[in-house]
């Protein structure tokens, strides 16, 4: 991560936090959050730079330490260091582990890579509105918005 990583990192938090947060619908949490979500593989803790997880999921909220419980939606912001095939294979494992949304915010092009459970798979452009689908329903922000 880098500066302009982080930043928008905070900018897709807030937009998550601004629906999320009035509807009490669960927990937003940024990069430092460890995820030890593979019960086969305790010593793998990937970190994404945003993810969410509804009450429904974890109850009243989470103790300190890593998280065990999977998250429905994480948000990967590419960094000028991270190779296609290093968010690709991140990606997989996100969704192989249960989650079910993913949200790849690629800063060069101002693009937002949708990864769903199901396998399918949708590109948005700056001028794009991106939603929460099944996973966040009512949660809507143009693309343009995770952008300085």
């Amino acid at each position: 991560m880098g500066l302009n990583s982080d930043v928008i990192a905070g900018f897709a938090y807030g937009q998550l936090h601004d629906h999320v947060k009035p509807l009490g619908l669960g927990y937003l949490f940024l990069g430092g959050t460890g995820l030890q979500m593979f019960p086969g593989r305790p010593r793998r803790i990937p970190r994404a730079d945003v993810g969410y997880i509804s009450k429904a999921r974890l109850g009243d909220g989470g103790s300190d330490g890593y998280l065990q419980v999977v998250p429905e939606l994480l948000v990967e912001v590419v960094s000028p260091n991270d190779t296609v095939r290093e968010v690709e294979a991140k990606v997989a494992e996100y969704l192989t582990g249960g989650v079910s949304l993913v949200w790849v915010v690629k800063p060069d092009s101002r693009a937002v890579e949708i990864w769903r459970a199901d396998g399918s798979f949708t590109r948005l452009a700056a001028n794009d509105t991106i939603t929460g689908e099944d996973v966040l329903p009512g949660f809507s922000a143009p693309v343009r918005s995770f952008f300085p």
